[in-house]
């Protein structure tokens, strides 16, 4: 296995939570719309910290990417998915991983969210 890129992000929850409630966008903006789907059905007491979680495993990705958001990758490029099995991530069709392996790891404490993704091959 060699490792393409390694990512972390830290994001502070009380900050989304700031920008949940100065703006009613602000979670359409940057979420796709499965997330955004999972966003509206979260209780209100949780939904700056899925917010926080689907922002710092976008950040790490597109740190371990190696390429940060451009016009070639975007917020909505990039999915958080965790459905009861281990946390993944699904890109959008029309992004390129080169059937690279991403490997993500993603938790949150009270006041924090974090993610650490690691892109690898089988090379």
């Amino acid at each position: 296995m060699n490792i393409i890129g390694i990512g972390v992000d830290l994001v502070n929850i009380e900050r989304v939570q700031q920008k949940l409630t100065r703006s009613s966008s602000f979670a359409e903006k940057i979420l796709t719309s499965t997330e955004y789907d999972i966003f509206l059905k979260t209780q209100e007491s949780n939904k700056a910290a899925y917010v926080a979680k689907c922002w710092a495993v976008k950040e790490a990705f597109a740190k371990a990417n190696g390429t940060g958001f451009t016009s070639d990758l975007t917020w909505k490029d990039i999915s958080y998915v965790s459905n009861g099995g281990p946390p993944s991530i699904v890109l959008d069709t029309r992004i390129n991983n080169n059937n690279n392996n991403i490997h993500l790891s993603v938790s949150d404490e009270n006041d924090s969210a974090i993610a650490f993704v690691i892109i690898s091959n089988n090379c």
